[in-house]
């Protein structure tokens, strides 16, 4: 099978910030694109572009086309006059980009050469409510299908933010057609709709409104989709929620929403493990010397925030003149009233040097636990991996795992779903057998680059200590000898189990444990509920329909069938502790569960 011809095309005004961008953009693609650097790179602008804009895309092998504009009203429609001119050039897929995206990494492979690709949008500014008016509207069925937005998590439709868009060329001119037909009757009967008039006012331009039609035509026209997932379009200029794991992400595209310095560096973002990307593309100055960065790193570091555009300015203007040194206006930070409003909690979850000074005494839950095996975990974790987890659910979950675990030393345990973590290799330090269990098919090798890891993935940690065995396997196939482990526990894993391997586990974890065998659980729960969290990597599990028919969300159960589940097969609850106090905005309570073979 010949491989697909992929066209790569961007809309260029003829504006320096923007012409810049599109440089910037075209490069990464050159640069880290892998056999994307191979296609067809197209700059699509209203008007001829300056010789010199010209000259430096074609030096990037990038053509330039005329395209027309669109509509007045709707200025940022960028994407649909792009389909116009698909006919005339020579591919099987249009990748369809902002000018402020840069390619990190080769992302040929997420394309379904026979769908229509997006990636969910952070926010939905119409709510359900108003979906079904709109699509009333226009005489469409609503979409059965229900997303998440990553910025809030609110439930919605299958909206997209068209900021990345992929298109077969098949597809190209039907759609086109229907796009602009709903983008046009959108402009022309607004003012119908309230939500829609006062999110999207003609007075700055109709701004996203072909977010809007977009998903009218998608659904409307009944044309085929995929979802793209975030790290195809990951922004920096938001707080995601926290069901959206940031800490695990390595993107392909980065929407840096026009955060770039003056020296061609992305900006930071609220996200260490985004930033480290950052120091990986460099297109003109090392990051080190470039004061808008070295300042959006200060901001990070002690308010925990990615600059403000005024303060950004301000303060890399005082470096770049000389006229205060950074640790200057360091100290104006940590004097301010901003880092002085906050909350202890937020200060010390983004950063462990409190930990190593035995400093957590905000947490009420500490009082009772000894800190140094948290201090040797968080070491071994950043001897061998390099950093410790971001989970700032971890600080509770390893002392009260090693508090219950009495005389570790000749103990046989069992850890389930392990993933990256440096709990076991403590555990066989103190002397311990440790057995692992992780059915991940990410295998991580101790000899990687370590700065894209995560907590999930898969390791041998044989190779690490030899006292403990890991097999890459699921709970239903993995064969361990009857009654052969003092304790068995999995850290905030069970609940992310569907039902009918629940089951299956309770059966196993019987057999496996000891006469008087001790199993220790750690649950994720919905806050301000007892519903077990419903999400694994981004996607729920057990969901037969989204909503019942009384419009509730149809979860996996409770802590309480995970109780009478324990009955059912020979496992008695001894101790069950919460721990309710929100944890740097976490949507998730802590149970804690200690339980005993019958």
């Amino acid at each position: 099978m010949q491989p697909k011809k992929i066209a790569i095309a961007c809309q260029v005004p003829q504006i320096e910030s923007y012409t810049k961008e599109a440089e910037f953009l075209f490069q990464s693609i050159n640069e880290y694109g892998g056999k994307l650097a191979k296609a067809e790179k197209i700059a699509c602008c209203r008007e001829p572009l300056s010789d010199e804009t010209t000259s430096s895309l074609e030096k990037l092998g990038v053509k330039t086309r005329l395209i027309e504009p669109f509509d007045s009203r709707c200025v940022y429609a960028n994407k649909i006059p792009m389909l116009g001119f698909s006919e005339e050039v020579d591919f099987d897929i249009l990748v369809a980009l902002d000018t402020d995206i840069i390619i990190r990494r080769d992302f040929s492979n997420l394309i379904d050469e026979k769908k229509i690709g997006a990636v969910r949008d952070d926010i939905d500014p119409l709510g359900l409510d108003n979906w079904k008016i709109l699509f009333k509207h226009f005489d469409l069925k609503l979409p059965e299908e229900r997303f998440h937005t990553y910025k809030n998590w609110k439930e919605t439709i299958p909206y997209f933010n068209t900021g990345v868009l992929v298109f077969p060329q098949s597809y190209i001119s039907e759609f086109y057609e229907a796009w602009k037909y709903y983008t046009i009757k959108l402009l022309d009967t607004y003012e119908k709709f309230p939500t829609i008039r006062h999110y999207y006012p003609f007075g700055v331009g109709a701004f996203y409104i072909e977010q809007l039609s977009f998903a009218l035509a998608i659904h409307g026209g009944r044309f085929p989709y995929f979802t793209l997932p975030i790290e195809m379009n990951f922004p920096t200029h938001i707080k995601l929620h926290p069901n959206c794991k940031t800490e695990h992400l390595d993107p392909f595209l980065i929407h840096h929403h026009h955060r770039i310095s003056k020296l061609g560096n992305i900006r930071n973002c609220y996200y260490e493990n985004i930033n480290k990307c950052f120091d990986k593309i460099k297109f003109s100055a090392d990051r080190k010397n470039d004061s808008e960065i070295i300042i959006d790193d200060l901001y990070m570091k002690t308010l925990r925030r990615p600059a403000d555009t005024e303060g950004l300015n301000h303060f890399s203007a005082l470096i770049e003149s000389k006229k205060q040194s950074l640790e200057d206006i360091q100290k104006m930070f940590f004097d301010s009233d901003e880092y002085k409003s906050l909350k202890n909690s937020d200060k010390i979850c983004l950063g462990y040097e409190n930990i190593e000074k035995n400093d957590l005494s905000f947490f009420p839950f500490f009082n009772e636990l000894d800190l140094e095996p948290l201090v040797k975990i968080i070491n071994f974790s950043k001897k061998y991996f390099g950093w410790f987890s971001r989970h700032t659910s971890r600080l509770f979950e390893y002392p009260w795992l090693t508090r219950q675990i009495a005389d570790v030393h000749g103990k046989r345990i069992l850890d389930i779903g392990t993933g990256v973590s440096s709990l076991p290799i403590f555990l066989a330090n103190e002397g311990a057998t440790i057995v692992t269990v992780d059915n991940h098919q990410t295998i991580r090798e101790l000899n990687d680059d370590k700065d894209a890891w995560n907590e999930w993935g898969y390791i041998d940690y044989s190779k690490i200590n030899k006292n403990i065995i890991s097999y890459n396997s699921s709970i239903e196939s993995v064969n361990l000898p009857k009654e052969d482990f003092d304790y068995i526990y999995s850290v905030s894993v069970i609940e992310h189990l569907p039902k009918s391997i629940r089951k299956t586990l309770w059966e196993k974890i019987n057999y496996w444990l000891k006469p008087n065998g001790v199993l220790l659980l750690t649950i994720d729960l919905i806050k301000n509920s007892e519903q077990l969290y419903n999400v694994d990597e981004y996607y729920a599990v057990d969901f037969v329909h989204l909503l019942r028919q009384d419009g509730h969300l149809e979860y996996h159960g409770t802590l309480d069938d995970m109780k009478k589940e324990f009955i059912q097969n020979g496992l008695k609850l001894e101790s069950c502790a919460f721990n309710k106090k929100p944890i740097n905005n976490s949507n998730t309570y802590l149970a804690f569960l200690k339980l005993t073979k019958l």
